[in-house]
């Protein structure tokens, strides 16, 4: 039988989840409450909120502008707090049980996602190649379709935050060599013009984004913006 090159269950990942229903001091307290540590509130432009599990590692509650606050709650005043994004540290497969319990214990508390909220999925990129990622943009893009589908992706995100594959882009990348380095991928990626330094570039906003995977092979990343709390 022939062997994956990748195993995905030895690969780190990552998650950031966009809820509300809650406001971000109660989202951090019930992290808190279930690792059996403390929040501590560094604030910042993101208001960010940390709590450290029982291995030491740092989970935040920080502010997302783009989530549409609510709270089920009709005599709480909702605001701004209410925005509220979960940010997991680096995480190994074996954690994906407490990434679960995480998330039961945001739902406990309050937490509700609505139409304006995603979810991130950041994928260990220090095991790939030029090749191999070109191999996950051919994938992705022939099974966007089934994948968009079966997670129920809100077609308003199809059309803004979650953007299918750009085919153009796509086509120019197949055409790279077998042993085109990382750096002439970056260059087809960002079609010349180098964007890799800024935050929001536009090719962030794709269902199947590489920007970190270019960059830094190390810790990131495709994304799904959909998820049910």
């Amino acid at each position: 039988m022939r062997r994956l090159p990748l195993d995905f269950r030895d690969q780190y990942f990552g998650c950031e989840i966009e809820l509300t229903g809650i406001n971000r001091a109660t989202a951090a307290h019930a992290l808190a409450d279930l690792f059996g540590t403390r929040a501590e509130h560094s604030g910042g432009g993101y208001d960010a909120y940390r709590v450290k599990d029982l291995d030491g590692k740092e989970w935040k509650i920080v502010r997302d502008g783009s989530i549409h606050p609510e709270c089920r709650r009709r005599s709480v005043l909702i605001g701004e707090t209410y925005k509220v994004e979960l940010n997991s540290p680096k995480l190994e497969y074996g954690e994906m049980e407490k990434l679960q319990e995480v998330v039961r214990s945001l739902r406990r508390a309050g937490g509700i996602v609505n139409d304006s909220c995603g979810m991130h999925v950041h994928v260990d990129a220090s095991k790939h190649t030029p090749q191999s990622l070109k191999n996950v943009l051919s994938i992705m893009y022939s099974k966007e379709d089934i994948l968009f589908a079966a997670l129920k992706v809100n077609p308003a995100r199809i059309d803004s935050y979650c953007q299918a594959v750009d085919e153009p882009i796509l086509e120019e990348i197949r055409k790279l060599p077998s042993g085109a380095s990382m750096d002439q991928l970056k260059d087809r990626w960002y079609q010349g013009r180098d964007g890799s330094d800024y935050h929001y570039h536009s090719s962030r906003y794709r269902a199947c984004y590489g920007k970190k995977a270019i960059m830094y092979p190390t810790f990131q990343t495709l994304i799904v913006q959909r998820q049910k709390l």
